[in-house]
C-alpha cells in the first residue's frame, strides 16, 4: 500500500499555523483465480465496490460439466446407500466409502465453480484491464482489474498563534 503522510507546520510567531495531512490513493490488482471465459463484467465507475462483491463471472464448460456429473453420481450413491442400509448390509461399507469419496470430489468441484466468480478483494473504484472483454479467455493469475481506493486527500487545520 502506497501511502504518504506528511505534516506541514509554518512556525512564524503571530502568524497562522497550518497542519496538513496528505494520503495517496491505494491500488489493488484483482487476478483470475482459475481459467475460464469472461461471461460478465460489472460496470466500472465512480461507485465503490466492497470486499467480496461479485464484480464479474467466468465460465468453464469442463468444470461445470464435471460438477454436474459428480452431483448425479452422489445422488445415485445416496440411493444405493439407503438401499444398502435396509436391504443389503453386506455392501454397506463399500457404498459408504464410495459415497464419502464422491461427496469430497463434489465439494472440490463446487469450490472450482465458486472460483469462477470474480470478487472484489477490497474497497474501491473498479477499473477493468483495458484489453479485457466479455468472451475473452483468462488464465489463472491473470490481472483482470484494479481497485483504486481514494486517499484522504488534503486535510488542513488553521490556527492562530
Amino acid at each position: 500500500l502506497a501511502a504518504v503522510v506528511g505534516l506541514v507546520l509554518i512556525p512564524v510567531p503571530g502568524a497562522l499555523k497550518e497542519q496538513a495531512v496528505v494520503a495517496a490513493s491505494t491500488k489493488r490488482t484483482i487476478h483470475a483465480e482459475t481459467a475460464g471465459t469472461v461471461k460478465h463484467l460489472a460496470k466500472q465507475g465512480i461507485n465503490p465496490v466492497a470486499t467480496g462483491n461479485v464484480i464479474g463471472q467466468l465460465t468453464n464448460v469442463a468444470v461445470s460439466t464435471e460438477a454436474s456429473a459428480q452431483e448425479r453420481r452422489v445422488d445415485r450413491l445416496q440411493t444405493a446407500y439407503r438401499h444398502a442400509v435396509c436391504c443389503d448390509p453386506q455392501n454397506l461399507h463399500v457404498v459408504e466409502q464410495e459415497l464419502s469419496q464422491a461427496q469430497l470430489q463434489l465439494e472440490q468441484y463446487r469450490q472450482q465453480v465458486q472460483r469462477l466468480s470474480i470478487k472484489a478483494t477490497g474497497v474501491g473504484n473498479l477499473v477493468w484491464e483495458e484489453s479485457l472483454a466479455v468472451g475473452d479467455y483468462v488464465r489463472p493469475g491473470q490481472p483482470l482489474a484494479r481497485l483504486i481506493s481514494p486517499g484522504w486527500g488534503l486535510k488542513t487545520l488553521l490556527t492562530e498563534d
